[in-house]
């Protein structure tokens, strides 16, 4: 079949490009190590079929490399043109390189991390003076190496110049250049949402703890006052008695409170989970957005982080950054996600040893190092959101957009807890996990960091038409089976008082619409509690065994059916039944801590559990069969869980 002329010309000009074939060739190599880099590792491909992930791959390599290999066609032809002038044309000669000297430079400085990491359990985020500039060093003489052997080989001929180079360069082109808009097409229109409109725009403070159980808590009868603000703030806020998480994790536990759905529609539970499909363009930020708000979040990346869970056009900025959406097309969400990984590895990096960003282990901040500090600049960054969206200036309040804020802050994650004053342990040694002296101190911080940020909404004079929401993602010690605290203050004083239903994670953003005035998607599995709220029976999830890949920590044992869950439970009024996927055990549990007996069926309570199971999709011959009813779950001592 005969090409049109301008095709050929095109496939002229590039195969005669020396750069535009190395930064091609450099590129899709990277991308292909960092493929197999996931794929052979717990990861979002893991729950991919085989032609997705080798799909995924051609999609990725092919579209980077392409473009890499563009702008270096550019300077090349530059280059060419500025025959007159021998300093220009030696300075674009340069330029045309340097994509493809960058991408090895990059890829070594990667290579280098993950082996010291491996050996000596050092990277580059330990790396300060003398070790970073040593990594700079790297990168920079493997920039010059690769530079310096490209152009003064650009007129020896190589492999590079073979047929079947050029043949199986321009095949990959081809058929990207196809199956791309293809594949936007078919997928992408089916991805199409109708987002709802709402009625009035008020600003919403979601404000999350971490693992704080309510009957710690003196707004709940707690004896010792560790809540001082928030006794006051439930007089005028509606305070739900018997609230419970859907998951054990902050991952799952976030992914549900933004999305609304269920953690066993999502599949999202825990690390490396993230929204697909669908999942990841339906949630509650995605329709504020529609509707004009400024959506901020405000946690810790990898385990905390919305856009790290691949939730797409909803926050517009989010921990430090703003959130860009240069990789956004429908249909193409992996291949975005994939790309924006490789661009963290790439930059995080870079910043960092050049003292640009100073960027901290990930894995030590869930192993609990200064949760305070980190709580600090979370409250900053959330103030400077609040003044993002425009109320610096309370004169032009009423004309700037509405802002939607999500802060998770870590002062009671645990383990172990590092409280900024000592009340409750003051003269005391923390010499054990879980120790209550310190747990309740760091409650109590928390706090009062709440009241820093209604304090910055009255400064600001907004306080009185803002819906604020404080709530705790799981119980102390990732537990599903304790009430958690959910407090929601609606503008004006309107609906106060408290609650007796049992309520669930994924009913607060269904809440919030509701009383938006908005419809609230099918897609949302939980109801509003504004205005008689049902009794609902309530699911949970948890995830089973982790282990440390890397800087990161990761589901262990990641394959199918059920990747990261590791048990599913039920609450039915005041006790909650466990069943286990790795043993098949059923454990009981009193949602207020006290000691009673179960008061159902063991069995009935599998066979709800089950069918439960199988309604989400998981095959019938996979599920353990019941082996014995156990009195609690092992107790997790290990800071690590995030």
């Amino acid at each position: 079949m005969k090409l049109p002329d301008f095709v050929n010309k095109a496939i002229e000009i590039t195969a005669s490009s020396r750069p535009f074939v190395l930064a091609f060739c450099w590129t899709w190599t990277f991308v292909f190590l960092e493929w197999l880099f996931l794929v052979t590792k717990p990861s979002f491909l893991s729950t991919l079929t085989g032609l997705s992930k080798v799909s995924l791959l051609l999609n990725t390599a092919t579209g980077l490399a392409f473009s890499a290999g563009c702008i270096a066609l550019i300077f090349d032809l530059s280059a060419r043109e500025n025959l007159r002038n021998p300093f220009m044309q030696k300075i674009l000669q340069l330029c045309s390189y340097l994509p493809g000297s960058f991408i090895v430079a990059s890829l070594a400085l990667i290579v280098v991390d993950n082996f010291t990491y491996a050996v000596f359990a050092f990277n580059v985020f330990y790396a300060k003076g003398v070790v970073a500039l040593v990594y700079i060093l790297i990168f920079l003489l493997m920039n010059a190496l690769v530079l310096h052997k490209s152009m003064n080989n650009s007129r020896s001929p190589d492999l590079l110049d073979h047929r079947f180079v050029h043949t199986i360069l321009f095949s990959l082109i081809a058929f990207t250049s196809v199956w791309l808009p293809l594949q936007h097409l078919i997928i992408g229109e089916a991805a199409r949402l109708t987002k709802p409109s709402i009625e009035h725009k008020p600003n919403i403070l979601i404000f999350s703890a971490d693992g704080v159980n309510a009957n710690h808590m003196s707004a709940y009868g707690y004896a010792r006052d560790t809540t001082p603000f928030l006794n006051e703030f439930a007089n005028s806020s509606l305070l739900f008695e018997k609230h419970l998480t859907n998951s054990g994790n902050t991952t799952g536990a976030i992914a549900a409170l933004l999305t609304g759905k269920l953690p066993l529609n999502t599949r999202v539970i825990y690390p490396p989970d993230i929204l697909k499909g669908r999942d990841c363009l339906e949630h509650l930020p995605g329709i504020l957005r529609e509707n004009d708000y400024l959506n901020i979040d405000i946690g810790e990346r990898h385990y905390a982080d919305a856009r790290d869970l691949n939730l797409r056009n909803g926050f517009q900025w989010g921990n430090g950054r703003k959130i860009h959406e240069l990789f956004n097309i429908k249909g193409l969400e992996y291949e975005a996600y994939l790309l924006e990984l490789m661009h963290h590895r790439i930059w995080s990096r870079l910043l960092h040893i050049f003292h640009i960003e100073r960027t901290q282990n990930p894995f030590d901040i869930v192993a609990q190092v200064q949760w305070g500090e980190g709580d600090t600049a979370r409250m900053s960054q959330l103030f400077e959101g609040i003044e993002r969206s425009g109320h610096r200036d309370t004169a032009v309040f009423r004309q700037d957009r509405p802002f939607f804020a999500h802060i998770h802050l870590l002062g009671t994650h645990g383990a172990k807890f590092e409280p900024t004053q000592a009340v409750f342990s003051k003269g005391k040694t923390q010499d054990d996990y879980w120790m209550d002296d310190y747990y309740d101190d760091a409650i109590l911080d928390m706090d009062r960091r709440f009241e820093q940020a209604v304090a910055h909404l009255k400064e600001l004079g907004i306080y009185g038409e803002t819906l604020i929401i404080f709530n705790s993602d799981h119980g102390q010690n990732w537990r599903t089976d304790r009430y958690l605290p959910l407090i929601i203050k609606f503008p004006n004083n309107e609906h106060t008082g408290r609650s007796s239903v049992t309520s669930q994670r994924v009913d607060i953003p269904t809440t919030i619409l509701d009383y938006l005035g908005s419809p609230i998607p099918e897609w949302m599995d939980g109801q509003s509690l504004i205005d008689s709220p049902q009794e609902q029976t309530i699911f949970m999830v948890k995830n089973g065994d982790t282990s440390t890949i890397g800087e990161l920590v990761f589901a262990k044992n990641y394959i199918a059916p059920f990747y990261s869950l590791g048990s599913v439970s039920i609450a039915f009024a005041d006790e909650s039944y466990a069943l286990s996927l790795i043993s098949g055990s059923l454990s009981h549990h009193t949602l207020d801590g006290s000691e009673a007996r179960a008061k159902r069926n063991r069995q009935d309570v599998y066979k709800q559990l089950f069918e439960y199971l199988v309604e989400n999709g998981y095959p019938r011959s996979k599920i353990p069969p019941l082996m014995a009813l156990v009195a609690e779950d092992p107790i997790i001592t290990s800071p690590r869980n995030p």
